[in-house]
C-alpha cells in the first residue's frame, strides 16, 4: 500500500514499491514590452556625387502577452535517479508599433526608400515539452523542444 507524505511547502509525495510521484500544474500569464530606438543619421557626401544618406530617428514598440498552462511531473526511477517531465501550452498576442523607417539620399530629390522591419504574427500558439534525468552523482541529462505556430 503506498504511503503519502507531505514535504515542505505543501507538496505531496506519494510512494509505493520504491517510486515517488509529484505533479504540479500552474497557470502561465506574462507580459513583455520592448522599445527599439534608432537615432537621427546623416552622412556627409565628401565627393559631391549625391550619395549621402540620411534618416530621421524613430522608435518602434512591441508589447507581448502570454496566457497558458505549465505542467511538471517528477518520478523517482530508482534510488538515485529522478526523471522530470515538463510541458507548456500557451497563446501569445503581440501588439507591434509601426516598424517602418524612411530614408532619403540628401542631394537626390525623390531618391528615398522605405525600410520595413520584421513584424511578428499577432497571435501565436506556443508549445514546449521536455525531460530531465538527474542522477545522485550530480550528472544531469536534459532535452527540450519549443514550438511556435502562427498564421503569418
Amino acid at each position: 500500500m503506498p504511503s503519502v507524505r507531505t514535504a515542505g511547502g505543501g507538496a505531496q509525495l506519494a510512494s509505493g514499491r520504491g517510486s515517488r510521484l509529484r505533479c504540479q500544474r500552474a497557470t502561465n500569464l506574462g507580459t513583455q514590452a520592448q522599445s527599439f530606438h534608432t537615432p537621427d543619421y546623416n552622412e556627409t557626401d565628401v565627393n559631391g556625387d549625391g550619395f549621402g544618406l540620411g534618416f530621421a530617428g524613430r522608435t518602434a514598440n512591441d508589447t507581448r502577452s502570454e496566457l497558458g498552462a505549465r505542467f511538471d511531473n517528477q518520478m523517482l526511477l530508482y534510488p538515485g535517479a529522478v526523471l522530470a517531465l515538463r510541458a507548456r501550452l500557451a497563446w501569445a498576442h503581440d501588439w507591434v508599433g509601426d516598424p517602418v523607417l524612411g530614408a532619403v539620399f540628401q542631394t537626390l530629390p525623390g531618391a528615398g526608400f522605405i525600410v520595413n522591419g520584421a513584424t511578428p504574427a499577432q497571435n501565436s500558439a506556443l508549445a514546449s515539452a521536455g525531460g530531465e534525468l538527474r542522477l545522485a552523482n550530480g550528472v544531469t541529462a536534459q532535452r527540450r523542444v519549443h514550438v511556435i505556430v502562427s498564421g503569418q
